[in-house]
């Protein structure tokens, strides 16, 4: 790794100059069986892998685990335990210690839990609660009170537009007074009855242009609409009568209101 570009540029000269990258190496002799041949690299020591593999290794080397002290045979070089248990314990006993730091040395002193009054062993300086539960519990009555103690937030009417300050906190209240609430629904009340005589008042008027256009016929209209439709339906033998289809009577304009009530 180098710092910055003329840095990488020279290392990478020096590298060429001390013979690093010439692909035609002269030859040495096997390191196994004394055979010359020609190395692709600086290290490379051996002619195959036969001679690589008779070669006499390293000796094994007998160390201590470093958690229950017994003799192992080292298989790695950076291997300190002699099983994956010692490893998982001396990681565990790691861990206690770093607790301790930060929360004190334990002393195994019976207190009482803050939440049940129930007497039990300490683990830490800090261990104040039996059990996760409590914990729980009383997590869950410090946000309660810190709930009381926050402001209540205003509100704003839906009939008047005004800011109101509810009763309590987890209030539902959507209305100043009963006055504004009584109001709203007066308005809202209205508003059913007008829609409810607009839709009234449209349907009369599509009746009346159904009365209109009815007629009764065999044949079909030079300017009707869905020509096509209509001889398929005369072709049966069928008449259009005075409340079925009056949109195919002569001279009819087809409205885009009207296609959504009818089953063609």
């Amino acid at each position: 790794m180098t710092c910055s570009a003329e840095c990488s540029y020279q290392s990478k000269l020096q590298r060429a100059r001390e013979g690093l990258y010439v692909k035609d190496r002269p030859p040495k002799p096997c390191e196994t069986c004394g055979e010359m041949f020609k190395p692709k690299s600086l290290s490379h020591r051996f002619c195959g892998r036969n001679c690589w593999e008779s070669n006499p290794r390293k000796p094994a080397e007998i160390v201590q685990c470093l958690h229950c002290g017994e003799e192992y045979t080292k298989t790695k070089s950076h291997q300190k335990y002699c099983s994956a248990d010692c490893f998982d314990d001396a990681r565990k006993q790691r861990a206690q210690k770093t607790n301790w730091k930060v929360r004190g040395q334990p002393k195994k002193k019976i207190v009482k839990c803050a939440s049940c009054n129930f007497n039990f062993e300490q683990k830490h300086s800090r261990h104040v609660y039996c059990s996760a539960s409590c914990n729980c519990d009383a997590q869950r009555e410090r946000g309660r009170k810190a709930t009381d103690r926050s402001p209540i937030r205003p509100k704003t009417c839906l009939h008047c537009k005004e800011k109101f300050t509810p009763r309590t906190r987890k209030s539902m209240a959507k209305f100043c007074s009963a006055v504004c609430r009584g109001g709203y629904q007066t308005v809202k009340k209205q508003e059913k009855i007008h829609e409810f005589e607009r839709q009234q008042k449209n349907e009369a008027e599509l009746q009346k242009k159904w009365d209109d256009s009815s007629i009764q016929v065999k044949d079909c209209p030079a300017d009707s609409a869905y020509s096509k439709e209509i001889w398929q339906y005369l072709k049966q033998g069928k008449t259009i009568t005075k409340y079925l289809h009056p949109i195919w009577a002569a001279g009819s304009v087809v409205d885009e209101d009207e296609t959504e009530l009818f089953d063609l």
